[in-house]
């Protein structure tokens, strides 16, 4: 499963969380996120997961949209 994110932009308030974030996971690899507390690192798991949808910017998976995926199924898949 290719992951994707599309100049993704999440603010709270208004403050930037993640900001124009492009970058693709390819199957079977594996990255870790790194970084200080409030740098975006819970915020992108939850965009991943679609528990909260970015401002601007897209979530692809095998280059479809998060948001026309059944979120059922693809929890199922993830881990």
């Amino acid at each position: 499963m290719l992951i994707g994110l599309q100049n993704v932009t999440f603010e709270f308030g208004a403050r930037a969380i993640v900001s124009e974030a492009t970058w693709h996971i390819q199957p079977g690899e594996r990255i870790g996120l790194i970084g200080y507390n409030g740098t975006g690192k819970s915020t992108i798991l939850k965009l991943l997961m679609r528990q909260i949808d970015p401002d601007n910017g897209e979530i692809l998976i095998d280059g479809v949209n998060i948001k026309d995926i059944n979120m059922e199924a693809y929890r199922d898949q993830t881990g």
